[in-house]
């Protein structure tokens, strides 16, 4: 008996099973020309995508052959304990391109001392909570026109903001950040506190060019 799940009315060709079909062929599909099975199965990345399976910026094809090296650039920033209190802070990039990964940041004023007692939460920056943040190089915002506080972006103090695939840099360009103070978040006396911010990443040397860091201007 003819299997119902193949039966096609009359003029129809006759399917066949899924498993059975050359990659990419659907019943009744007329003859490919010579060889272009062998482009459908190529990779994707060899069809024109960069992404590499990773997902990194640093494992993509054209990094093929460049030397890969730990790169951290830090910011810091001495911001005073007043509302309104505004500070900027910068580090330039060098000459190598620079793919970020991760921001880190931590701050003085989540350490004892500047509260009283019993007004410091456990597991959370109360300086964080109490300051915005801006960050960016010359030609791009990250934060457009709207700041945010810095532990909505980078997490509490000693927390982290992850770029899974990462942001690359040319290389000598300026990374900005700037703090605004909106209040003092204690009944201690206001005071000047140090920010510390970290973009941490890897910097990429092309073939020729020498791993040590600042070489490949």
């Amino acid at each position: 008996m003819t299997d119902p799940r193949y039966m096609q009315p009359p003029g129809f060709p006759m399917p066949v099973p899924h498993q059975q079909l050359p990659q990419g062929y659907y019943p009744g599909q007329p003859p490919r020309p010579p060889g272009v099975d062998q482009i459908y199965q190529q990779p994707m990345a060899q069809l024109g995508a960069v992404a590499p399976a990773t997902g990194r910026l640093r494992d993509s094809p054209e990094f093929r052959g460049w030397t890969i090296v730990p790169a951290f650039y830090t910011v810091s920033i001495d911001l005073g304990g007043a509302s309104g209190n505004s500070q900027p802070g910068s580090v330039t990039l060098r000459p190598e391109q620079f793919i970020l990964e991760r921001v880190t940041w931590a701050t003085t004023g989540d350490t004892a001392g500047f509260f009283n007692a019993g007004e410091n939460p456990g597991g959370m920056s109360m300086q964080g909570r109490s300051v915005e943040v801006r960050w960016g190089d010359e030609f791009t915002n990250f934060m457009g026109k709207d700041p945010a506080l810095i532990s909505s972006v980078f997490g509490d103090s000693n927390g982290f903001m992850d770029i899974p695939s990462g942001i690359r840099f040319q290389g000598k360009q300026t990374l900005s950040v700037s703090l605004t103070r909106l209040v003092w978040p204690s009944t201690a006396a206001p005071a000047v506190c140090r920010f510390d911010f970290q973009f941490q990443g890897v910097g990429m040397f092309p073939p020729g060019a020498g791993s040590v860091s600042g070489s490949a201007g």
